[in-house]
Order: structure tokens, then sequence, then C-alpha cells
């Protein structure tokens, strides 16, 4: 699941309230930190970090 996929279906669903979307972000992030953690192991937690610094940028513009 790519972040451009996702980003494309929040802005499809505005009409969902502000407290189910936060869950769904949440949930798929804790998802993506999982697999990049899984697959990169020490080196993942800088691409982590980066990860999360765009999702809470994109929070913050909403």
């Amino acid at each position: 699941m790519k972040p451009t996929f996702f980003l494309r279906f929040a802005k499809r669903f505005r009409f969902l309230n502000a407290v189910t979307s936060a869950l769904a972000i949440s949930i798929f992030v804790a998802g993506n930190q999982l697999m990049i953690l899984f697959r990169y192991g020490r080196e993942g937690r800088a691409i982590n970090a980066v990860f999360l610094l765009a999702c809470t940028d994109f929070l913050k513009k909403n």
C-alpha cells in the first residue's frame, strides 16, 4: 500500500469524521512502521522517522 494511494483515499472520504480518519491513519502508519522495521532492521528506523514526519506534516495541513 503506497502513501499516495492512501492520501487519495483520504481525500475522497472527507465526510468521515476526524476520529475514524485519524484511527485509519494511525493503523496505516503502524502497519507501515512494522513492515519497514521488519524489512530494513536498524536502517528502517531512519526511514521510519522521515515517514512519520511526512505523516504528521500532512495531518497538520488538514
